[in-house]
């Protein structure tokens, strides 16, 4: 993954300027991913950071818009609208024994990168089963799924 993620984040300054971020994410951020499920998207992303103890904070995620991923039926592009809303566990500093499991960390400059959490986040609000209506999908594949070809 690239540093240049529009998700590179410092929870402390972005809690201490009191301003939710808005960030638009497009075909490129899931491309510089490198992973093969969703193959694109549309998708406006809104974090606010709230201060909850020294050096923690809660990050809520809010993303809502489409993605491109692959019907399972027929193998084509198929377009999924998408709405996940999620609060993250971010801690300032190295992960300790005490810390939940589930709570982020930052590096060591104060910044944490939210792309693969934000990725998470989408993948999983989408259905299980990614198809099209039987009208919409690719005729040819459907044959031959059905033993027709």
């Amino acid at each position: 993954m690239q540093c240049k993620s529009p998700l590179l984040i410092c929870p402390k300054d972005v809690a201490s300027a009191g301003k939710s971020l808005e960030i638009h994410l497009q075909d490129a951020f899931f491309a510089d991913l490198e992973q093969e499920e969703i193959k694109g998207g549309d998708l406006k992303v809104v974090l606010s950071v709230k201060n909850t103890a020294p050096d923690y904070f809660d990050v809520k995620l809010s993303a809502e818009g489409s993605v491109v991923t692959l019907c399972d039926r027929c193998l084509e592009d198929l377009q999924l609208e998408t709405k996940v809303e999620e609060t993250l566990k971010v801690k300032d500093g190295e992960w300790a024994e005490s810390d939940d499991p589930e709570t982020l960390c930052t590096e060591a400059n104060g910044k944490i990168d939210l792309s693969w959490s934000t990725y998470e986040l989408i993948f999983t609000s989408l259905p299980g089963k990614k198809t099209h209506s039987i009208e919409e999908c690719n005729t040819e594949a459907v044959k031959f799924i059905a033993g027709e070809i």
